[in-house]
């Protein structure tokens, strides 16, 4: 499956640029000598744990990619008025997910975008992390406004979840 994705680094533009030249359809292959090897996810999970020192996977950057696509989806709607409206926003973010990330819309849902998220937004929870989002400048070091506004409310998600427990 193909992708379309706009790239705005000039660095890394020249990397795929030198990469496309490696023979073959999948990006991610690299020369070993004259041997041309095509990582599989398992070897790159296994690369991304030696890295990390955490047992994060392929999978757990395509959630974060997903969850934050659509947070800035719902940054860019307007408050909605009606039952019926947020329902189609929601299904219109999940489409938009599942676009970028070349999936079906229920495997979108399921796995690459955060539930609570739909929860905020259905609940208008979610306005504050959206505001603070659209109000903080271009975001300095390694995480993008975007990122750092996911990352408050999932910080927040677990101090509330923390919170109920021992209150339960």
């Amino acid at each position: 499956m193909l992708h379309k994705i706009e790239l705005k680094h000039a660095a890394l533009v020249r990397l795929l640029q030198k990469v496309q030249h490696i023979p073959g359809q999948e990006l991610f292959q690299y020369y070993d000598g004259d041997t041309i090897h095509s990582p599989d996810s398992g070897e790159v999970n296994e690369y991304l744990k030696n890295c990390t020192d955490e047992e994060f996977t392929c999978k757990d950057f395509r959630t974060w990619a997903g969850t934050v696509h659509a947070l800035n989806m719902m940054a860019e709607l307007v408050p909605f008025e009606t039952l019926a409206e947020c329902k189609k926003n929601v299904l219109g973010i999940i489409d938009g997910v599942a676009c970028k990330l070349g999936n079906t819309r229920a495997v979108c849902k399921k796995y690459y975008i955060h539930p609570q998220l739909f929860e905020m937004y259905e609940a208008r929870t979610i306005a504050p992390f959206l505001e603070a989002m659209k109000n903080k400048k271009a975001a300095q070091g390694a995480l993008g406004a975007d990122e750092k506004c996911l990352l408050s409310l999932l910080k927040h998600l677990l101090s509330s979840r923390k919170a109920s427990r021992r209150a339960a």
